[in-house]
């Protein structure tokens, strides 16, 4: 994982100064400092509060019952998150003085934080676990290395607090490491079965997990600057990007869940600049400007007599290119070309479990939307009785992960349960290997496609 280094320039002399002038002071009143009163050891539920969901809800898995956790947000409110439990209840944060541990996400994210939570004892930030900083990609909830990093420092933060209780912390810790580790299994396979894989993004939420994932970024890169900066979209980059879908040039479409709604009320003909309606041309008809000096009856081509329309429509690029909603008209494109759409959210649903079942089921879609095509004669997913797809290099992601995490993360999310202990598998192997595991996925109908409607995807794109 890539971060800028942070500047440490000084920092070792530094804290060897200050520690010769406290054994100075020390030495020449010793009496005061050691008749210096110790504060108190405190009891009871450490008070944690959070600036996200994401961090709470793995504060909330360190600390079990012995800490509650207060979700803070901008906007002088809080919830509170219980001990360990999914209960809710809102107060404000002027009300709930008296904060132990801050567990903060940093590199500009949340700057807020440490002013609404007050005096706190300890602050655990995901950004200096892995020396990220303002400016770097903030998401840091979707990346492995940070989320151990945290849960590391909760563990010595809370075994601080309560000395008394570190074996706990410990253990709990140990039984969340379980689940992290069958999460991060099941990303290497998915790694390993594709190496030369790629994604493309209409946002950069889950920028760390593709590369956990092993996918590399095909954004184009204008685009891609474009959302960091939050500035409008050059018809050239989005025209780029219109062609990379067009013509399948990546495996993966990522979004956001509300673009990926948005997109089923775009038509064929606006996603696609009017491309043939059988989808045999790629959606960047109008890239040249030579195919779309018609986009509705057919009745002229590129070359009718009047040649004012095509001059106008070349002046015109930008706004003919560029849509209202360029990312919604991008996953309509993705959809039409059979590019895989995948909705990942900015923040944790509310149905979600814990953070790390959130993002294993957003792995396991991942491997279930990238799978080969079933046969012809296959109805669903799991109907490949003898797992005997073809080439199937997908197959062995899945099944690597089976017995441990995305296996039975996935057959949580077919379920419909929540997951709980689906990445944890508490023994129940007879169940898990009576599962189906699928090895190929359903091939979308022409009426499917033509509405923006991905099979596979649409029931997660509305989380």
């Amino acid at each position: 994982m890539m971060f800028r280094s942070s500047r440490r320039t000084g920092v070792l002399a530094g804290i060897a100064a200050v520690a010769l002038l406290v054994s100075a002071g020390a030495c020449g009143s010793g009496t005061q400092a050691a008749e210096e009163p110790q504060d108190p050891q405190k009891d009871g539920p450490i008070a944690v509060a959070s600036s996200t969901v994401m961090w709470g809800s793995l504060a909330a898995q360190i600390g079990g019952d012995d800490v509650s956790v207060t979700t803070l947000s901008q906007d002088a409110k809080a919830t509170k998150t219980g001990s360990g439990t999914a209960g809710k209840s809102s107060k404000d944060n002027g009300d709930a003085d008296g904060f132990e541990i801050l567990v903060a996400n940093g590199a500009g994210y949340d700057a807020w934080a440490a002013r609404t939570a007050g005096d706190v004892d300890t602050t655990v930030s995901a950004a200096q676990t892995v020396g990220a900083m303002e400016g770097d990609n903030p998401y840091l909830w979707l990346s492995k290395d940070a989320r151990a990093g945290v849960a590391q420092e909760l563990v010595n933060a809370f075994s601080k607090a309560r000395p008394s209780l570190k074996k706990t912390f410990r253990a709990n810790y140990r039984q969340w490491l379980k689940t992290e580790d069958a999460l991060e299994e099941a990303m290497a396979g998915f790694a390993k079965d594709h190496k030369d894989g790629t994604y493309a993004a209409t946002g950069d939420v889950a920028y760390y997990l593709m590369s956990d994932m092993g996918l590399a970024d095909a954004t184009p890169e204008g685009y891609a600057l474009a959302m960091s900066d939050d500035a409008p979209v050059e018809a050239d980059d989005y025209r780029a990007f219109d062609e990379l879908l067009g013509t399948a040039g990546t495996d993966l479409l990522v979004t956001d869940p509300q673009s990926a709604e948005a997109a089923k009320d775009i038509t064929i003909d606006e996603a696609t600049d009017g491309d043939d309606a059988d989808g045999t041309q790629s959606s960047d008809a109008n890239a040249d400007g030579d195919a779309d000096a018609d986009a509705g009856d057919g009745t002229k081509n590129g070359d009718d007599a009047d040649t004012s329309k095509n001059d106008d429509a070349d002046a015109d690029d930008d706004a003919a290119v560029v849509p209202d909603d360029p990312a919604a008209t991008l996953v309509a494109a993705a959809r039409h070309a059979d590019v895989p759409v995948l909705a990942v959210a900015e923040t944790m649903p509310d149905d979600a479990g814990t953070l790390t079942d959130w993002i294993a089921s957003i792995v396991d879609e991942a491997i279930e939307l990238t799978l080969p095509y079933c046969d012809d004669d296959a109805t669903d997913a799991g109907t490949d009785a003898d797992g005997t797809d073809a080439g199937d290099a997908s197959a062995d992601s899945a099944g690597s992960s089976d017995g441990d995490a995305s296996g039975t993360a996935k057959e949580s999310a077919t379920d419909g349960t929540d997951g709980a202990d689906g990445v944890t598998d508490d023994g129940d192997d007879e169940d898990d290997e009576d599962a189906a595991v699928p090895t190929c996925r359903p091939r979308p109908s022409s009426s499917d496609d033509a509405n923006g409607t991905d099979t596979a995807n649409s029931g997660k794109s509305a989380q």
